[in-house]
């Protein structure tokens, strides 16, 4: 009796919540404010307060891919001018 009633209590999920996965709203946002930590912490690290002068400019862009691209893009930049490139 306990089998069958455990395998009642283990179903699985409805199909439509298996694939694909989109990601709800909130968590877009919460990935967004992720990559602007980090970009303002690259910022910091790397160029010190002229690279954190940066950071109002770049918080006004929505699109995460290229927050994704600006926060890769610090490792090599020699400059936050070459940053700022990217966005404008």
């Amino acid at each position: 009796f306990f089998n069958a009633f455990f395998f009642l209590m283990i179903r699985r999920p409805p199909r439509s919540t298996l694939f694909p996965y989109t990601p709800p709203f909130r968590s877009q946002e919460g990935y967004r404010d992720g990559l602007l930590q980090a970009i303002a912490m690259g910022l910091d690290l790397k160029f010190g307060v002229e690279g954190l002068k940066l950071l109002p400019e770049i918080k006004e862009i929505d699109n995460v891919h290229v927050l994704e691209t600006i926060e890769e893009a610090i490792r090599s930049a020699q400059t936050p001018q070459e940053l700022r490139a990217l966005y404008r």
